[in-house]
């Protein structure tokens, strides 16, 4: 299979008129430390930060002694020949210092290092010329920063540009996503082992995305559209965003996602996004809380201004803006409020799937995969006492119940995470007292 480099992607990014005002504020350095004319130069925008080497770089004589790392050092040293910053501007970076996993005397941590803003000249290996690298916040994410990292060099080098990139990209060990409208955002990508779901879900999401990917000339010899859509519902934190997690971890693939409730997201905006997944396949597109935005007409906010359509996501599920080799994975908590067009015609989500509350089975597979030295009799009564709980609740649960053996020094004990679930079913209890009287029903666990 043809494919892009693993998770490399080079495309505008919008709004583009903030990287290109970015990049013309430092155009007249940007062609004399090139030696190139504006004409003759291109601006690549990339998923790989290539900007968090440059100060251990600047720092390489010092790095042993300050115990300097970088936080995704996406370059190795031997192919940096030279770099150089603008004159007169003072390079930014953000330190923190990571003692590790135990304390530990001063010295024996680490200073890890986040390179803001300031351009720079770094001469590559292979290139003739150098290349000059901007790193552009993106201020519009309201709860996750993103970046824009834009590469401008000469034409002639874009070549061997790439293929340096694609040997950097194997070092990459996030996953980076490309949210179409507000720049790149690097996630952890997760393991299909830190999703506990029943036999139905393995059947449904797990088993059939990893077999998708292989049988791409089934799909052919059928004459089948070669695309899946998956919708993920269920109440908050039973795993959904795990689930999602884990799909990014599969390897080659890039990632695409939206928010959808931004007031300068437009429909030109979703079907930028679809194209360019479709342009960067096998890719994943990621569709997060669609009940918020597409529920039926009559629940709608009317005084709300809608900016993406349903009539456009519903042509690009349809397959007009689907290109083969796309996975759309969209998730719901509440999947009862979507407006029905998106669910009554086959192929638009051809696996539901179902993250509930978990079942006394799977609660006791989670809670057995953290106290797997606890006594039967107490598994059973922990099992029994967090009926109605989610997976959040079971892992909040599991944490306080750390909190009373580590004031004593001992191991979690089955009293301890006892303890710990009443405690719990309380305080809900009495949040949902208070919500009630606000006017809102909240479910009571007990």
């Amino acid at each position: 299979m043809n494919t892009l480099p693993e998770k490399l992607m080079v495309g505008m990014v919008s709004p583009p008129a903030v990287v290109r005002h970015d990049v013309e504020r430092h155009l007249g350095w940007i062609c004399q430390v090139t030696g190139v004319e504006a004409q003759d130069l291109v601006m690549l925008d990339i998923t790989m930060e290539l900007s968090q080497s440059f100060f251990s770089l600047l720092m390489d004589h010092e790095s042993d002694r300050m115990n300097l790392q970088s936080v995704r050092s996406s370059l190795p040293h031997d192919v940096v020949r030279s770099f150089e910053t603008e004159p007169e501007t003072i390079p930014s970076v953000h330190l923190t210092w990571c003692p590790g996993a135990r304390y530990s005397p001063a010295g024996q941590g680490s200073w890890r290092s986040t390179w803001n803003d300031c351009p720079v000249a770094v001469q590559l290996q292979g290139l003739t010329r150098p290349v000059v690298v901007l790193r552009t916040p993106n201020s519009s994410m309201d709860s996750c920063p993103g970046w824009t990292e834009t590469a401008v060099l000469s034409k002639e080098d874009v070549p061997a540009f790439m293929k340096l990139m694609e040997a950097a990209s194997s070092a990459q060990r996030e996953a980076v996503i490309h949210f179409h409208g507000a720049g790149f955002i690097s996630r952890r990508a997760g393991s299909w082992d830190e999703v506990v779901m029943g036999p139905e879900g393995e059947t449904l999401l797990r088993n059939d995305f990893e077999s998708f990917w292989e049988r791409r000339e089934w799909f052919q010899r059928q004459h089948l559209p070669y695309r899946r859509g998956y919708l993920l519902h269920g109440p908050a934190g039973n795993g959904k965003s795990s689930a999602v997690r884990a799909m990014l971890n599969h390897k080659g693939l890039s990632a695409h996602s939206i928010h959808l409730h931004l007031p300068d997201i437009s429909d030109s905006d979703l079907l930028h996004m679809f194209k360019a997944a479709g342009d960067a396949a096998p890719s994943v597109i990621i569709l997060e809380d669609i009940d918020r935005g597409f529920a039926p007409r009559a629940e709608m906010d009317d005084s709300a201004p809608q900016q993406v359509h349903l009539q456009t996501l519903l042509n690009c599920l349809d397959g007009i803006a689907t290109c083969d080799g796309v996975v759309v994975v969209a998730t719901a908590n509440n999947p009862e409020v979507l407006d029905t067009a998106i669910l009554r015609r086959p192929g638009r989500f051809d696996r539901v799937v179902e993250f509930p509350n978990p079942a006394a089975d799977l609660r006791q597979k989670y809670l057995a995969g953290k106290l797997c030295t606890l006594a039967f009799d107490d598994m059973q009564a922990c099992v029994n006492q967090t009926a109605g709980f989610s997976f959040a609740q079971l892992q909040e649960s599991y944490i306080l119940a750390g909190q009373f053996a580590y004031d004593e020094d001992r191991d979690v004990s089955g009293n301890d995470l006892l303890r710990a679930v009443e405690m719990l079913k309380g305080s809900m209890h009495k949040v949902g007292k208070r919500t009630e009287r606000r006017g809102f029903k909240v479910a009571d666990p007990r």
